[in-house]
């Protein structure tokens, strides 16, 4: 009994090691899905971690936006699309670095206590002659959560508002 318990072992032995190794590399690449697009969708509750600290996805975007992280070694960058249907739109930028572009809305430390600007450009929203009106509504509403976004930058520990 224990001889052919063994060989069945060494039988079963690349398909366990076949299966470790999927296992492996899904654990590595399968938690960050990607659309069509490439881009990331963010779920409603979800993080969105950031050089200053995490920010909570507002509730309301529902599944509705993706981001697109085009982020340098030296500056933080992210491009936020909203979603209804067909209608697609770029709602805004979050940069946070040195070489940002955009509204300058103030400073957060880092990590490492470093004072970083933070800098948002939001876009303007042109509905598209297809879109309906609940179409351009629901665009509209989404661009909204860059509001959540600021009021939660505002309130990290050590952020500096623009002195505007």
């Amino acid at each position: 009994m224990d001889r052919e318990y063994s060989r069945s072992l060494r039988r079963s032995f690349p398909v366990i090691a076949l299966l470790l190794m999927v296992a492996s590399f899904c654990a590595a690449g399968c938690g960050t899905r990607t659309d069509e697009s490439g881009r990331t969708p963010v779920s409603s509750g979800g993080t969105i971690s950031t050089p200053v600290g995490d920010l909570t996805v507002p509730e309301f975007w529902n599944d509705g936006v993706t981001a697109e992280d085009v982020s340098s070694e030296e500056q933080y960058l992210m491009r936020f699309y909203g979603r209804d249907g067909e209608a697609e739109s770029l709602l805004f930028e979050l940069s946070i670095g040195e070489n940002g572009t955009g509204y300058f809305v103030g400073s957060a430390p880092d990590k490492n206590g470093k004072m970083l600007p933070i800098q948002v450009e939001i876009r303007e929203v042109e509905a598209a002659d297809t879109w309906t009106e609940e179409q351009t509504a629901a665009i509209n509403r989404l661009q909204e959560g860059v509001n959540d976004l600021l009021d939660q930058l505002y309130s990290l520990d050590g952020f500096v508002k623009a002195e505007n």
